[in-house]
């Protein structure tokens, strides 16, 4: 059976005392793209499906998954596309609607506050870095820099020729 340990893990730090849980503050990293395909298949309770046709080779449930996939591919980009076209400012607004709410999701330091009879995170809620973490707030500062640079050269270099046109 699968088991969603698969495809997440958590790294979690705890004392116990007395029986008494003390939590202390956790770093994660962000989810690798490839977890997030699988945590659809997951979702979509296909995963074991899929898994099982690629190890036997399974050419037709393969095929018609990638033809799934291709249309699913096509289908959203022209959709997309024309909601771009027509409606600019509100997807713009919708995505970065979208990319604000998961920051609280994936904010790298957070503190655990249930857990599950697995000793797994049940429950967590996201904080300010502690002043012991220094090298992992140098880590994530230099990569908010990095974004924005990045985002702004991008923005001036090509966002901006089309507004002179």
């Amino acid at each position: 059976n699968f088991d969603c340990q698969d495809l997440m893990t958590y790294q979690v730090q705890k004392q116990k005392q007395k029986d008494i849980k003390t939590v202390d503050v956790v770093k994660t990293e962000a989810p690798k793209t490839e977890i997030l395909y699988s945590f659809i298949l997951v979702f979509l309770s296909k995963y074991e499906l899929i898994l099982k046709a690629l190890n036997s080779f399974d050419t037709a449930v393969i095929s018609i998954f990638l033809a799934g996939c291709i249309v699913g591919l096509v289908t959203f980009s022209r959709v997309f596309s024309y909601l771009f076209k027509k409606y600019s400012d509100v997807v713009i607004s919708v995505l970065i609607g979208f990319l604000g709410g998961s920051l609280f999701k994936i904010w790298p330091f957070y503190v655990v506050l249930e857990y599950n009879s697995s000793d797994e995170p049940i429950y967590t809620s996201p904080i300010l870095p502690a002043a012991n973490q220094t090298n992992d707030l140098i880590f994530f500062s230099t990569f908010v820099v990095i974004g924005f640079i990045s985002m702004w050269v991008l923005e001036k270099k090509f966002i901006g020729l089309n507004k002179e046109n």
